[in-house]
């Protein structure tokens, strides 16, 4: 962050029927682990000058996890009765059609604004483009 790095974290909304339903399936309080996680984004969102971290929660019943990692994404799936992390993880790199897949279908969840909403209080970021050398 401290070098102008922004985080966008796409997560169920904690509010939903969606989050009660998994929490169910899973045996563990989702619910408290996001509500920490935008707690301890607005608190270092206030130190920051630079780099921001948005966290948006859905409201839909989520399939699999993902994140990203510069060129790597990583997607596992949600099974019933079991903790994400005790699942296992795929990893696509940007050379591959994977990584454009799911690149797209998170830009679209997270520009979808009736499924999406904002839950920490930045909410959005500049985003600057570099120009390329010639």
């Amino acid at each position: 962050m401290r070098k102008g790095v922004n985080f966008r974290l796409l997560v169920m909304n904690p509010e939903s029927d969606f989050m009660k339903a998994r929490e169910k399936e899973e045996g563990n309080e989702i619910k408290n682990s996001i509500n920490d996680l935008v707690n301890w984004a607005n608190q270092l969102n206030l130190k920051s000058k630079k780099g921001k971290i948005i966290v948006k929660g859905y409201d839909a019943m989520t399939l699999d996890f993902y994140w990203r990692v510069d060129d790597d994404i990583y997607i596992g799936p949600y099974w019933y009765g079991y903790k994400s992390s005790d699942t296992v993880t795929y990893k696509f790199n940007s050379r591959g059609k994977g990584f454009r897949l799911y690149t797209d279908y998170f830009e679209s969840l997270w520009e979808n604004q009736e499924l999406s909403v904002p839950l920490t209080e930045v909410s959005e970021v500049t985003v600057r483009k570099t120009r390329k050398k010639k």
